[in-house]
């Protein structure tokens, strides 16, 4: 079927405390975000109103698997960090997010396959009503099997 488009940024930057970090998505360059990096290197570590930190935001709006692993490799930490909700980075891919966003994620924390948000809700409950990609939901279940039959 035809690719979703990406789900449009809904605040104006700086209403719910976001830099310039939390807004990279699916049109950012890994060196967009090397040079906010650059600037800012605590940024990574930055929360913002929701408790989601840049990499949240990058999964939830389909940055590339290349965008992921820069914001990995400047906050290794984040992949563990849960939002406001409960929510792991993992618990944020949707329908923009591929494959290669997944395994990145994985690779850094596999068990955040297994980790309920706070809602008691996996990651692949989350990726199958966010849209996700049958790709996307065939990686979520080889991480945890058990997860499609968990409620």
């Amino acid at each position: 079927g035809a690719a979703a488009a990406p789900r449009r940024l809904e605040w104006r930057v700086g209403k719910n405390g976001w830099l310039p970090l939390h807004c990279v998505g699916s049109g950012a360059s890994v060196a967009v975000v090397a040079a906010l990096l650059q600037a800012y290197p605590e940024a990574a570590k930055e929360k913002d109103g929701g408790g989601k930190l840049p990499l949240h935001r990058a999964v939830e709006y389909g940055a590339s698997g290349a965008v992921v692993l820069a914001l990995l490799q400047a906050y290794p930490e984040a992949v563990k960090e849960k939002d406001k909700n409960g929510w792991l980075p993992l618990h944020c891919v949707g329908s923009g997010a591929s494959v290669a966003v997944v395994a990145a994620l994985l690779q850094a924390y596999p068990e955040a396959a297994k980790e309920k948000d706070g809602g008691g809700g996996l990651p692949l409950h989350c990726a199958v009503s966010g849209g996700a990609s049958e790709a996307v939901v065939l990686a979520l279940q080889q991480a945890y099997p058990e997860a499609s039959r968990r409620r």
